[in-house]
C-alpha cells in the first residue's frame, strides 16, 4: 500500500495488486487496468461460479441438493418429482362372519388390489354343528349362548326359563307385590288364596256410593249402586252383578235377590242384595288360627248314617267321612285356613247343642273354638239351626239362594256386617249382631220369629218387604238404638207394638204402602220410640190410622204424605 496519498502511489498500488492476483511481474500501464481486472474475474480460481441444477426426486423422505464440483454455489434448482408408491396386490380368505380389516404389508405403502375369497361355512358339511342345545335361564337380563366345546355352531337352541308356579295366601287388607323366588326368572302361574273376605267381588266401587232410596249391596254390605225411586222406575235393566270373590268356592252364577219389575212394583224403599251360589253342596269355613298346635273338634256331621262328605282341612289334609260322627283336626302351625265340607250324598247337620266349631251353645262361656271363625259360605244340603251362635269373630257370610236363616243361626255374632237372603228369617236369627249394618230381604223373605233383630245396635235402616199377604209381624226386634228408617210393606197385616220398642234413634216409620190400617197389638203403653219419630202413611189414610184402635194412642206421630 502506497504510503503517500498521491495518484502515482495509488496507481502503483493497483498495479501491484493485479500482479499479485495474476502471479505475474512486469510493467502494467494504467490504461490496461480494466482489462487486467476483468481477466482476474473470469479466469482466476477465486472467481465465483454459480450452477443451475435440475434434480429428479425418486423417493419419499428428506433430500439435500448441492452444486457440483467446479461451482461455488447454486443460482437455481429445477426439481422434478417422480416418486412411485410401493403398492401391493393382496388376497384375503374370509372364514368367519364379522368385520375384518385388510392392510398392506409392513414394507408397502398401500394396496393396489384386494381379492377376497369368501369361505364362511354355511352348512353342516363345512362345520361341526351341535344339533340341539338346552339352556335353562335362572336370571333376568341378556344371556350369551355358545356351542359346546368341539362344535362350531348350533342348529337349534331350546331355552327353558326357570319359571315358578306359586301360591300366595292373602291374610290382610293391603297392597302385596308378588315376585318369583330366588333361582326363578319369572312366574308361570300364580294362585292367590284370599282369606280376607272383603266383599265387592270384582266390581267394588272406586269411590264410595251414597245411599239413596234403592240400594244394591254386595254380600259384605259394600254399597255398589244407588238410585232414587224415580231413577229406579226409569231403569231399563238391573245393574251388573259383582264378580264372585276368588277362593270362596263360588260359581259364576251371581244374581240380585230382586227382579227389575219387583223393584218397580214396590215403588218405594228397597235394599237389593247380591246372591252367590256355592259350587257344591256343603259349606266352606275360613279360620284364623293364631297359635301353633290348635285342635278343633268340629260340630258338623252327617245328618244320617248314609251321609257321605269330604273334609279338606286347608293344610293339605283331606279325609272322606261316612255317617254321623264329627271329626277333629290339629293345626300344627298358626295361619289362615280354608276348610271345605263337600257333600257327596245325603245332608249335613250339627251335633246336638253345638255350633259348627264344636262349641257348646248352651252357655256363652263355652266358646273356645268359635273365636277362630272369620267367614262362611253355605250351600245346599245343610241343616243349620244355631250353627254360628257365639262365633264373635265371624265377619261375613254368603248364603246360597236356597238357604233360609234358621233360628239362632247367627245369634251373638257380634262382628257380622251384613246379611243377604231370599229365604225366611226365624226367631233370634240375628240377635245381638251388634255390628250388623245392612240386611237385604227379597219379596219372598218373611220375618217369622221374635227377637230376629234384637239389640242390633249398628243397624240404621231396615226394610221388610213381604208379598205373602196376611202375615203377622212379631216382636222381631227391639233396642236397635241406631235405627233411623224403618219401612214395612203391606204384606204384614198385623204388627206387634214391641217391634218398635227401644228404637230411640228412629226418625221415620214408613207405612205408606198400606191401603188399610194393619192391626197394632201388644203393649202400646210400654212402647219406647223417639219423640221425634214420624209415622208416614198415605194422605188419604191419615185419619183412618189416627182413629184406629191402639194407633190413636200415638196419633201425634202419624203424618199423611
Amino acid at each position: 500500500m502506497a504510503k503517500n496519498n498521491n495518484l502515482t502511489d495509488f496507481l502503483t498500488d493497483v498495479a501491484d495488486a493485479i500482479r499479485a492476483k495474476k502471479g505475474t511481474s512486469g510493467k502494467i500501464n494504467p490504461q490496461d487496468f480494466a482489462n487486467e481486472i476483468a481477466s482476474i474475474q473470469t479466469g482466476s480460481s477465486d472467481v465465483v461460479k454459480n450452477q443451475h441444477k435440475s434434480v429428479e426426486i425418486e423417493s419419499n423422505g428428506s433430500q439435500s441438493v448441492y452444486y457440483d464440483a467446479g461451482y461455488t454455489g447454486l443460482s437455481s434448482v429445477s426439481i422434478t418429482t417422480n416418486v412411485q408408491p410401493k403398492l401391493e396386490e393382496k388376497t384375503e380368505t374370509i372364514t368367519t362372519n364379522g368385520t375384518k380389516t385388510i392392510t398392506p404389508s409392513t414394507d408397502k405403502d398401500g394396496l393396489s388390489k384386494v381379492t377376497i375369497v369368501v369361505d364362511v361355512p354355511t352348512d353342516e358339511t363345512d362345520v361341526n354343528i351341535e344339533s340341539s342345545k338346552a339352556v335353562s335361564l335362572t336370571s333376568q337380563g341378556a344371556t350369551t349362548i355358545n356351542p359346546s366345546s368341539g362344535y362350531d355352531a348350533m342348529e337349534k337352541v331350546v331355552v327353558t326359563p326357570m319359571v315358578q308356579s306359586k301360591t300366595t295366601t292373602i291374610t290382610e287388607n293391603k297392597e302385596i307385590t308378588i315376585t318369583p323366588d330366588s333361582g326363578y326368572v319369572g312366574l308361570k302361574s300364580h294362585k292367590i288364596i284370599v282369606n280376607v273376605p272383603d266383599g265387592g267381588g270384582g266390581t267394588t266401587p272406586i269411590a264410595p256410593v251414597e245411599s239413596k232410596d234403592v240400594n244394591f249391596y254386595d254380600y259384605d254390605g259394600t254399597l255398589l249402586y244407588s238410585y232414587t225411586i224415580a231413577e229406579a222406575a226409569a231403569l231399563p235393566a238391573l245393574p251388573p252383578t259383582p264378580t264372585p270373590p276368588d277362593g270362596m268356592d263360588l260359581s259364576d252364577n251371581v244374581s240380585w235377590n230382586y227382579a227389575l219389575d219387583e223393584i218397580k212394583g214396590l215403588g218405594g224403599l228397597c235394599d237389593v242384595g247380591a246372591m252367590y251360589s256355592r259350587k257344591n253342596a256343603g259349606m266352606t269355613l275360613f279360620l284364623d288360627i293364631p297359635i301353633n298346635g290348635v285342635t278343633i273338634t268340629s260340630g258338623i256331621k252327617g245328618s244320617s248314617s248314609a251321609s257321605k262328605y269330604t273334609i279338606d282341612w286347608g293344610d293339605g289334609t283331606t279325609e272322606n267321612v261316612t255317617g254321623m260322627t264329627a271329626k277333629s283336626h290339629t293345626y300344627s302351625s298358626r295361619g289362615i285356613y280354608k276348610v271345605k265340607f263337600d257333600i257327596t250324598s245325603g245332608t249335613l247337620g250339627l251335633t246336638s247343642n253345638q255350633n259348627v266349631m264344636g262349641d257348646n251353645i248352651s252357655s256363652a262361656s263355652n266358646r273356645s273354638n268359635s273365636v277362630f271363625l272369620r267367614s262362611v259360605v253355605i250351600g245346599t244340603g245343610c241343616t243349620l239351626p244355631s250353627a254360628f251362635k257365639y262365633c264373635g269373630g265371624l265377619e261375613t257370610c254368603i248364603l246360597s239362594p236356597e238357604v233360609s236363616v234358621t233360628a239362632n243361626m247367627f245369634s251373638d255374632c257380634s262382628s257380622l256386617k251384613a246379611l243377604m237372603t231370599q229365604g225366611t228369617i226365624s226367631a233370634s236369627a240375628l240377635l245381638k249382631c251388634t255390628s250388623l249394618k245392612v240386611v237385604s230381604m227379597s219379596l219372598n223373605s218373611v220375618v217369622a220369629g221374635v227377637s230376629v233383630f234384637g239389640s242390633c245396635f249398628s243397624l240404621k235402616r231396615l226394610i221388610l218387604p213381604n208379598k205373602t199377604s196376611g202375615s203377622a209381624l212379631p216382636a222381631c226386634y227391639s233396642s236397635c238404638t241406631s235405627l233411623s228408617v224403618f219401612k214395612i210393606y203391606k204384606g204384614y197385616n198385623s204388627i206387634n207394638a214391641a217391634a218398635f220398642d227401644g228404637h230411640y234413634g228412629l226418625s221415620i216409620l214408613d207405612l205408606t204402602d198400606y191401603d188399610s190400617v194393619p192391626t197394632l197389638s201388644g203393649s202400646i203403653s210400654g212402647m219406647k220410640v223417639s219423640q221425634g219419630v214420624k209415622i208416614l202413611v198415605k194422605s188419604n189414610m191419615e185419619e183412618a190410622f189416627k182413629s184406629a184402635s191402639n194407633w190413636s194412642s200415638i196419633s201425634s206421630f202419624i203424618v199423611g204424605v
